[in-house]
């Protein structure tokens, strides 16, 4: 049973590392604009009659007509937003020709809203409360598990339940992680027990553990047992790739094994040297953020910006490539955004984290040591940022300082 505990878990957790990786990564192959949406299909044939065995529909339906718009009439954005019913479900079977085409209409309408809302705003300048999972670095949701999950045929519930929690996926030499676990039987808080915990490499075709590399100490913290750990660079070596810190639990007289999946990058590519300045231009805000490149390459980098009040304001991203040397790179917050969000100045860019993208190899980045910041910015009046939206114009170009 533990064997087969263990390997579940491991599976599942490099499977979460797996969707980690893609996620963060979206995008990255660069934005080309966003896809085209007809407005209306004048072009399209007519709506076929009813097939053959479709069901008629309610009486009710039939002396009314059809709930869609009338054959011809233009629908509006105001009457389209007036029907949610269009959104819930509905057997197509169950529908008549004009309230099938209603759906398609309405469907159409909010994709043509969507697009010309994403476009109010580059895509290296977002609204931060889009991206709710990017308002801080590293946001990994807690993982909620059965402590060991019962035999094939056995009982259906166990009875401890444990919450896991870590604040980072990505390593460097240097790197300190921290993760969390707390336990509760019946939905309340039980104390928990590390039997063991070890850091493993998680590699080869198929991947196996490692011998372990580090012993990991977990210490009471209120009701949670929390550790933290830095990856061993000296026996680490050159590698990249998976790590698995495995534990071994105890809750209420039961056992089981747990998983935290990592990923460990090796050294970073490239230092941030903090921010330069900041400047006025077109009608945005742009933080010049300094850029030491050791390994030339694509690179993404990334900064979040809130107003004077604290308020999450924007993602700001720089996404090119770069040769070796210093750079002063562009990272904009839109003007929009700012009107947008009845933003007051200075504003702050509270942080950066980035990463030198690899192509055809896993990992498929090097990552950089995050810059903590803050830099404030100088007050800017809100006449001097613009509340025009985007007209395509592409982001700043990196500068190379003037020796």
């Amino acid at each position: 049973m533990r064997a087969r505990a263990w390997w579940a878990a491991a599976a599942g957790a490099a499977a979460l590392a797996t969707l980690f990786l893609l996620a963060t990564a979206s995008g990255e192959a660069g934005w080309d604009g966003a896809p085209e949406i007809p407005v209306a299909a004048p072009d399209l044939p007519p709506v076929p009659g009813r097939s053959p065995g479709a069901r008629e529909p309610p009486p009710s339906q039939a002396a009314a007509g059809p709930s869609g718009p009338r054959e011809g009439a233009p629908r509006t954005e105001a009457a389209d937003r007036e029907r949610p019913d269009l959104d819930d479900y509905a057997d197509p079977t169950d529908l008549a020709p004009g309230e099938i085409e209603a759906r398609r209409q309405h469907r159409l309408a909010q994709a043509r809203r969507g697009r010309e809302n994403y476009a109010q705003h580059p895509p290296f300048s977002r609204p931060l409360r889009e991206n709710d999972d990017l308002v801080a670095p590293e946001q990994i949701a807690p993982t909620v598990r059965p402590l060991s999950p019962p035999d094939a045929g056995g009982p259906g519930e166990l009875s401890a339940v444990v919450r896991q929690t870590q604040d980072r996926v990505f390593l460097r030499p240097g790197s300190v992680a921290t993760v969390g676990l707390e336990a509760t039987i019946g939905g309340e808080p039980v104390p928990a027990r590390v039997v063991s915990a070890a850091l493993v490499r998680w590699a080869g075709q198929p991947p196996a553990a490692s011998e372990p590399l580090l012993a990991v100490s977990f210490s009471p913290a209120g009701p949670l047992l929390t550790a933290s750990f830095a990856p061993p660079v000296e026996t680490l070596g050159s590698y990249t790739g998976d790590l698995l810190l495995r534990v071994e639990a105890e809750v209420g007289g039961e056992r089981g094994d747990l998983i935290y999946a990592f990923v460990y990058t090796g050294a970073p590519p490239a230092t941030f040297a903090g921010v330069v300045r900041d400047r006025l231009e077109s009608g945005s805000v742009v933080f010049d953020v300094g850029l030491e490149v050791r390994r030339p390459g694509r690179y993404r980098i990334q900064g979040r910006i809130d107003d004077a009040t604290g308020l999450p304001l924007a993602l700001a991203r720089f996404d090119g490539e770069l040769a070796a040397g210093r750079f002063d790179l562009p990272l904009v917050l839109f003007g929009k955004i700012v009107h947008d969000e009845g933003a007051t100045s200075p504003f702050v860019l509270r942080d950066l984290e980035g990463f030198r993208l690899l192509d055809g190899v896993y990992p498929d980045r090097e990552t950089l040591d995050p810059w903590a910041g803050p830099y404030r910015s100088r007050a800017y009046r809100p006449d001097e940022l613009s509340p025009a939206p985007w007209d395509g114009s592409p982001a700043p170009a990196p500068r190379q300082p003037t020796p």
